[in-house]
């Protein structure tokens, strides 16, 4: 089995039962095994058992991964720096039916996507910087290219 960043052999993913990484695992990489750990698990257990040798690859997201690499100097190295293996957004609940709401909400993020506000923003919270993905604007191309 092989990743499009470099080809790279994986063989044992860790997981958390019922966790993202066991999606994904089972989901994109089936003729993997798993290294599978129960839920509770401390999440950065997952990088541990790559770098004890019980898994060959761990996912997880790069706000948990960030720190335990810079913690961790040269034991482990992130293969999707150039193609994440999924994005996910978040999203807002409104009662059924309010649309002008949800459209005024959309609106705001939209306007503080292309003026920077959210660049700012992101920048003021992200503990280490590069952690999380910017916004793109309309008229600027991604930055993330798929191999």
């Amino acid at each position: 089995m092989t990743q499009t960043t470099k080809t790279i052999l994986i063989s044992i993913i860790a997981t958390v039962d019922a966790e993202m990484s066991q999606f994904i695992a089972r989901d994109d990489y089936p003729k993997a095994k798993t290294y599978s750990m129960p839920q509770n698990t401390d999440i950065t257990q997952l990088m541990l058992a790559v770098e004890t040798g019980k898994a060959d690859v761990a996912i997880n997201n790069a706000a948990v991964a960030a720190p335990y690499l810079l913690a961790n100097p040269g034991r482990l190295r992130d293969i999707t720096v150039n193609a994440p293996v999924r994005l996910f957004s978040h999203g807002f609940a409104f009662k059924k039916g309010d649309t002008g709401l949800a459209s005024a909400i959309n609106t705001v993020f939209e306007e503080m996507a292309n003026d920077g506000t959210m660049n700012k923003f992101i920048a003021a919270h992200e503990k280490i910087p590069g952690t999380f993905l910017r916004p793109a604007k309309p008229y600027q191309a991604s930055t993330i290219q798929n191999n």
